[in-house]
Formats: structure tokens, sequence, C-alpha cells
């Protein structure tokens, strides 16, 4: 397997033969070295051992199948019993490195840890203690974890950074074993550390690293490699992690590509209406992948302010109509589905919270397409302006109907809506160039997105 190219997750960049460049497992091993230093310095030398026995699981809040006890133990910290299957609502919040700010706290990780979902944490347990890459990654994930939820028996900053250069090296070692390289268990390794990442970051590049490196290791093992429920449980969560890194990178995404779409679309959950696996969920992942393209060929249009009546500029101008009309629809079916949806009353408080969660992340999309068409459509400038302002406050509108209500929700909303807060403090701007028959300036998009961009990922 060949390099993928110098903006990877280095750690997982192979070489023929498996022989690793020098360099790239000094960079691995400095990474976590330097933070285990650091720590030592802060810290007393003590090592703080975490529990290793507790009492058996409850398996009633059990959701997904049975976890082997010579796995995982389910252990006490105070008054919290960490079940692993809580640690499922990380995999689907659209995790980044400025959300560890907010998720660093016990409050809100507590509150976010309750709301269990389907993910490929259900496919773990399993699997602990058998791959020692995934075993390594979880212990890992599990530990700082722990700490942030007792903050009075906090575990030091040593041995969180062990246990998390440990798991490094294992994974390591499963991306150059070649039978091990493109397992579902290297890959859901990679997603935990990335999710460690937020938890405890210790560079503000290490996430970005660890979804390039998923990315690639995706790519490599191409769109027939995930057929597994396992398989579909890990792409499914990692497409908005991936689609991210790749829009604030001005790069195309691969998953925007028919046979990658198929992929997806095989995910459904056919008898879930607004789960992230429904039929909803999945559309709007596909969309998702779109964006990042389309935002690079309108930077390129911009920056070359091309003339109007361009075949380039035109197509980009259909793209964009065609995505923008896409999701409009999808909001149509989404009424329907509502309409149609057991009454709320009735309704678990989780699967109420998901149906807010799906709304705002369409409104995001709705927001980023129209102030793109915009950019390059000078005729409907004005009324596309107006609406993408009244989608933002219908996006803040929706957070303050969570707050409070919904934990998981309320903390992904809070994400999305600075992606409204962004829209609102570049509309003078925007309403600036309306009128000048031209197109908008590059640097007024770059703003919007790089506000958006501060706040969100």
């Amino acid at each position: 397997m060949e390099d993928c190219g110098a903006s990877g997750f280095d750690f997982i960049a192979y070489q023929p033969k498996g022989k690793q460049r020098d360099d790239v497992r000094s960079r691995i091993r400095s990474h976590a070295m330097k933070a285990t230093s650091a720590s030592r310095r802060r810290q007393n030398k003590a090592d703080v051992e975490l529990p290793t026995e507790a009492p058996g699981m409850d398996m009633r809040h059990c959701p997904h199948h049975p976890i082997p006890t010579f796995a995982l133990e389910v252990t006490k910290i105070g008054e919290y019993g960490l079940d692993p299957i809580d640690l499922s609502a990380l995999t689907s919040v659209h995790l980044g490195i400025r959300a560890s700010t907010i998720l660093r706290t016990e409050s809100t990780l507590s509150n976010l840890l309750v709301c269990r979902q389907q993910s490929y944490f259900s496919f773990i347990p399993s699997r602990v203690g058998q791959t020692e890459a995934l075993h390594n990654a979880f212990q890992c994930l599990r530990t700082v974890a722990h700490s942030t939820l007792a903050p009075f028996r906090k575990t030091s900053d040593d041995l969180i950074m062990k246990e998390y250069g440990k798991a490094l090296r294992s994974l390591q070692c499963a991306i150059d074993d070649e039978m091990k390289r493109y397992t579902a268990e290297t890959l859901c390794a990679i997603g935990l550390l990335a999710i460690f990442e937020v938890l405890n970051p210790t560079t503000g590049q290490m996430w970005s690293r660890h979804i390039s490196g998923a990315s690639q290791l995706i790519q490599a093992r191409g769109p027939s490699g995930f057929n597994s429920e396992f398989d579909k449980s890990l792409i499914t969560a990692l497409v908005y992690p991936i689609c991210i890194e790749a829009l604030f990178t001005s790069q195309e995404c691969f998953l925007d590509n028919p046979e990658w779409t198929r992929v997806l679309e095989s995910a459904v959950i056919t008898q879930d209406t607004f789960s992230d696996r429904s039929r909803l969920g999945v559309t709007l992942m596909t969309f998702m992948t779109r964006i990042p393209g389309l935002a690079l060929m309108t930077f390129q249009l911009l920056s070359a302010d091309t003339y109007l009546q361009t075949a380039e500029l035109q197509a980009e101008v259909a793209k964009l109509r065609s995505l923008r009309s896409a999701i409009i629809a999808w909001r149509r079916s989404f009424n329907t589905a509502l309409l149609n949806a057991v009454d709320v009353c009735h309704t678990a408080k989780d699967e109420t919270g998901k149906r807010y969660e799906l709304l705002a992340i369409a409104i995001v999309l709705h927001i980023l397409t129209t102030r793109m068409l915009l950019c390059i459509s000078p005729n409907e400038r004005e009324f596309l302006e107006e609406e993408v302002q009244s989608q933002a406050a219908e996006l803040k509108e929706i957070q303050v109907s969570v707050a409070g209500k919904h934990g998981r929700a309320a903390f992904l909303i809070s994400q999305k809506a600075m992606t409204a807060n962004a829209t609102i403090a570049t509309h003078s701007d925007f309403q600036e160039s309306v009128g000048t028959g031209r197109l908008v300036e590059p640097w007024k998009l770059a703003k919007f997105l790089e506000l958006a961009k501060k706040k969100e990922v």
C-alpha cells in the first residue's frame, strides 16, 4: 500500500514490507512522551490505579447484546456507574476538537452519557480482550472518561498519557500487520482514539489526524469492504467528522461518490424513523458528503472572479440549486414523518431529541448550501440571504427549545447553532454584495466558514 499523502495521520501511513519511516515513528513516540514528561512536572509521581473489579452489570439497561464479564467490568467511581455502552453517545454527536472545552466537565459528560445510541460500541464488548489495538484504545478512552466523571478521584495525566502511548503503539502494530490493517477492529480503534482526543486533547491537531487516518483507511478498504453491521456502524459514525475535516482542509470528500453512497444507503435501518441510520438520517449524510467539494469549487470560482455566463460557473450553480432543492424536499419528508409519528407524549425522551437533532443538521446544510449559491448567483442573492437569516433564526429557536430538556440534542445543537451565529454575524458582509451583479468577494465566504469552524468543529 502506498503512503496516502502528507496530510494524513502519520501513524497509519504504511510503508512497503512493514517498515515504517523512522521520522514517523519518532513523531508518534515523541507525541506521547512529551505529554507524559509534562504531566510528571505537574503531578506527583504516585500512580493512581483504576478499579478493575465492580458489581455485575444490570443487563436490563443494555439495549444491545450482553457484555462478557471477563472482557469488561462495570466500574463504580463515587456515584457514577459507567457501563461501556454509555460511551455510545459519543459516537454520533459530531465531535470535534472545539467540543472538548464543553465536554471536559463532569455535568456535561454525565448528561450526555445517559443518552445511549445505536453505534459501533455494541460490537466492542465481544472484541475487547481479543484485539490488542481495540482493547488498548478502549481502555484509554475509559480511563479519561472515568477521570472526567469523577474529578474528586481524577486520574493522573501521567497515567492517562501512558495509556495513550500504549494505544498508539498497538495501533501502529495493527497497521503494520497486513492481516489486521483493514479490519473493522483497527478502524474502530482509530475512532476511539479520536474521541479520546476530544475528551483529553494533547494538541490542537491530533483529533484531525486521527480522522484523516480513518479516512485513508476507509478509502483503502474500498466500498466492497463495508458489509457487516459493525462496518456500517463505523462508517456512519465517521461520515460527519470526515466531511468536516475535508471541508476545512479545502478538499473534496471521497464519500461523494455513487459507490460510497450505496454503502451509506445500505446502512439504513428501515424500521427506524428518526435515528441516525433511519432513511432521513442517512439521506442527510449523503447531502453532507457533497458540501466539501461544492465549497472547494465555489472558492475556486470566486477567486478567479469568473465571468457570470461561463459553463463552469453555471454548472456549479446547477449543483448547488439541486442540493438546496433536495434539502427542501427532505424537510417535507421530515414534516410528513412527524405527522405520522407516535405522539410526543408517548415517545421516549431520547427519540424526541433525535427529531431536533436531524432538523438542526438539515438547517445547517441548508445554510451552507444557500450561502455558497448566493455567492455565485447575483440575481438570487437578495432573497437567498433573507432565507439563510430565517434559517439561522430557526436554528437558534431550536437551541432554546432543547436546552435543559434533551441532554444529547442540546449538546449537538449547541455546536450547530454556532453556524447560525456565524450566519447572523456576517449578514452585513453579504448584504453589501446585493445588487452588484458580480460574484461575492471570496474573503466573505472564508470569513463565514472560519467563524463557523472556530465554534463548531
